[in-house]
């Protein structure tokens, strides 16, 4: 178990499946993501399943202080040899009524990367449209937009940009710390 101040983050298990087709389908939750379709728990089981043996993705649960759980977190794409990965794996419970402890989950989530994976870059890919609202935090903790691409996703009967957005260890350390690691 990973631990913040606020959250801890567990590994990923089989008795989250429900709850998080029920975060996903969501329709507060479902226009955030870059695919418009609802999940199916048998799809989501398979999706755990095939997780179990990827070591190419740590996924964990969001815990708040009463071992409630309330979200997701994780990275996606690890890259071993050229030690990134993506901070793909962000989905909050929509019935949480305080989401201040989600920026402590990915500092969480980040320290662990760059401390125990030994990672050298976290990316993550955004919606333009959530560039003030997501630039504003990015940049607080050391993050940089790396690549504008546009016209990347059809939903809501439009095409829209995505923001891919980077962060190496040093930037992040000092972002954090004052100073690189």
């Amino acid at each position: 178990m990973l631990r913040g101040k606020r959250v801890n983050l567990r590994p990923l298990e089989e008795r989250d499946m429900l709850s998080i087709v029920r975060w996903r389908n969501d329709p507060r939750v479902l226009h955030t993501f870059f695919s418009p379709f609802l999940i199916h728990p048998a799809g989501q089981q398979k999706w755990y399943e095939d997780l179990q043996n990827d070591p190419h993705r740590k996924i964990f649960i969001i815990e708040t202080p009463e071992g409630k759980s309330a979200g997701m977190v994780g990275l996606d794409h690890i890259d071993w040899q050229n030690r990134q990965a993506e901070n793909g794996f962000l989905l909050v419970d929509p019935d949480q009524p305080d989401d201040a402890w989600v920026f402590e989950a990915v500092f969480v989530l980040m320290q662990y990367a760059f401390q125990e994976l030994n990672l050298h870059r976290i990316y993550s890919i955004t919606y333009r449209e959530r560039f003030e609202v997501d630039g504003v935090w990015f940049k607080f903790t050391g993050w940089r937009p790396e690549i504008i691409m546009r016209q990347a996703v059809f939903m809501d009967g439009k095409f829209h940009d995505k923001v891919v957005w980077g962060v190496l260890r040093d930037d992040w350390y000092a972002s954090y710390y004052g100073t690189p690691e």
